[in-house]
């Protein structure tokens, strides 16, 4: 189990964000393990704690690659991209045998400007606004929906990236409006709740 809490001060940056894990057990959460807490602080994790990155905004656990391992996503709304403002980015914990690991795990990121996703990064998109994973093509993979909810004026938008034997890839990204999907183009917040 994993939420995130994006009112945390880090190193004096208000509202940097934290997210907690618990991990389970045959009985239930497991208190001799306790609970682990992730932060831009954290070994390894991408960028500094910033006040307003909200680190934690949304997550989503899912198996990416098919090896029957949790990966934790982790949506930083905040973030700074290519110069742009809460632009929003999303960091990718890949699981392994002891879970969820910072200093040991695959850690990858994805933003707007990443090489294959569709879309730029412009300020105040809360890219990673919302996140789930889900396996749309029956492969056994999951794949990672993650919402700008505040896209092109409020209108938002769900990019989802592709669930592969190596992970994920914005290779065959697909991205969703509001617009190309027939609603129109009011300020629909689309993508502010995704399907999990």
């Amino acid at each position: 189990m994993a939420f995130g809490d994006i009112s945390v001060e880090i190193n004096g940056q208000e509202q940097a964000g934290q997210v907690k894990i618990w991990y389970g057990s045959k009985t239930g959460l497991n208190a001799t393990r306790g609970m682990t807490k992730i932060t831009q602080a954290s070994a390894r994790i991408p960028d500094d704690p910033e006040e307003l990155d909200y680190f934690g905004f949304d997550v989503a656990i899912g198996d990416v690659n098919g090896n029957g391992r949790a990966e934790l996503a982790i949506g930083i709304t905040g973030e700074v991209v290519a110069s742009k403002r809460e632009a929003g980015m999303v960091v990718v914990i890949y699981g392994d045998a002891k879970g969820i690991v910072t200093s040991t795990a695959r850690i990858e990121t994805f933003t707007q400007n990443s090489s294959g996703v569709q879309d730029d990064p412009e300020t105040h998109d809360f890219f990673g606004g919302s996140l789930a994973f889900r396996d749309f093509d029956g492969d056994g993979r999951n794949e990672l929906q993650i919402g700008a909810l505040f896209e092109n004026a409020l209108q938002g938008s769900v990019t989802i990236l592709d669930g592969t034997t190596d992970g994920l890839s914005g290779q065959f990204s697909q991205t969703y409006t509001a617009k190309n999907t027939g609603i129109g183009d009011q300020p629909a917040r689309y993508g502010l709740a995704l399907d999990r």
